[in-house]
């Protein structure tokens, strides 16, 4: 195995753009990846602050959700063409991105924050919104 085929930008950090998500035409999302030092430190964080009782048993299907949305707000760095339904463009905050994350409604939202950060863990590069296209 090469030693190139190993690495990743440390820029990811950052966020990458990914555009072309499955089943959400129009909707780019700027992700870091699913399993680098952010969304890890987010889920150790948010696992902490769970009661050391369920902690220790196993996690209830509640408490995962809970660290899952934490991950997925410290990963989500932006949004583009997410709009209201009379087509006004819906701006990307930690706020308004906290009120869709934890809305069980937007779970199809979710699925694609999710995606988008395993594609940049998969192509781990700044192109990503290149890569992604091919």
């Amino acid at each position: 195995m090469k030693l190139s085929a190993l690495k990743r930008d440390h820029r990811l950090g950052l966020g990458a753009w990914v555009n072309d998500v499955p089943d959400m035409p129009g909707l780019r999302l700027k992700v870091e990846s699913i399993d680098g030092f952010t969304a890890r430190k987010a889920q150790a964080s948010a696992v902490r602050d769970i009661p050391l009782g369920r902690r220790v048993t196993a996690l209830t299907p509640e408490d995962a959700d809970l660290v899952d949305t934490e991950v997925l707000l410290a990963i989500l760095h932006d949004w583009d063409g997410l709009d209201e339904d009379d087509g006004s463009a819906i701006a990307y905050s930690p706020t308004k991105a906290r009120e869709l994350l934890t809305n069980p409604d937007y779970e199809p939202l979710r699925s694609a924050i999710r995606m988008a950060a395993a594609i940049v863990k998969e192509v781990g590069k700044l192109g990503t919104e290149d890569a992604v296209k091919n």
